[in-house]
């Protein structure tokens, strides 16, 4: 495997990796600039582990048919075996293009404030039925990066995890758009105006999304080492006089 330095930040471009991609695919590794994180091992599938969540969140985001889809990179972890100590790194493909941060683990918000992103976050929170929200959503388009997970118990997810504090500052500064509408979420701050990105009809047909929840395997507590399933609440939504409870239990990959 052959590896190029490119900033003091700790990313790396990786030229080839071996399996199932071609020979020079792009890819990114990432490893910490904290001396600590690179003893501790358990910081990298930490961070695979939020990103698969999340983008297990946008799969279900995107099942409502807004009108952007948005998805998250697929994430894993190496062992750098031809280097000293065997460091560990995490790697995703490199994403080509303007690359935009949308909001912070702490309530910033872009100037741009799409709309695509900032009702993810807020659909996030809304699925899992007030125990998460997916933030600090940056990328190449809707094509997501990175993101931080705040749990109302503080625990897991690295960090950036600000818990309870770090979901009501993204309540407080968010301001629900036409997408936030569509999808019937609680409106909060709403714009005065529909601006931006704007679905083709002002609600879904469904009354509501379903409740995702994150639960731990054997009863165990959160935590970065803790397998969790996504478990599907039952929710009766009606469409065209049909009732859908979803189902049972949906097994994160």
């Amino acid at each position: 495997m052959e590896m190029k330095e490119t900033d003091k930040d700790g990313i790396e471009e990786i030229d080839e990796v071996p399996g199932e991609v071609k020979k020079n695919s792009r890819y990114v590794a990432k490893i910490s600039m904290n001396p600590s994180d690179n003893k501790n091992k358990k910081v990298y599938f930490r961070d695979v582990e939020t990103q698969t969540i999340a983008k297990y969140y946008a799969d279900k985001f995107n099942s409502y048919n807004p009108p952007k889809k948005v998805d998250f990179i697929k994430a894993c972890v190496l062992e750098l075996i031809q280097r000293e100590g065997n460091p560990i790194v995490g790697v995703e493909k490199f994403i080509p293009g303007p690359y935009r941060k949308h909001n912070s683990n702490y309530g910033y918000v872009s100037d741009e404030e799409r709309n695509t992103p900032q009702a993810f976050s807020h659909f996030s929170y809304e699925a899992s039925d007030h125990t998460l929200l997916i933030c600090d959503i940056q990328g190449v388009g809707d094509l997501y990066t990175d993101p931080q997970i705040h749990h109302i118990s503080g625990e897991g997810f690295g960090k950036g995890n600000l818990g309870v504090q770090g979901i009501s500052k993204f309540l407080q500064n968010h301001r629900c758009n036409a997408i936030c509408r569509y999808l019937k979420l609680p409106q909060l701050n709403a714009k005065v105006a529909d601006i931006g990105t704007i679905p083709t009809t002002r609600l879904m047909a469904l009354n509501n999304i379903q409740i995702v929840t994150m639960v731990q395997q054997a009863g165990a507590q959160l935590h970065s080492r803790t397998a969790v399933l996504p478990v599907l609440k039952r929710a009766v939504v009606v469409d065209n006089q049909k009732e859908d409870t979803g189902c049972s239990r949906c097994v994160l990959l």
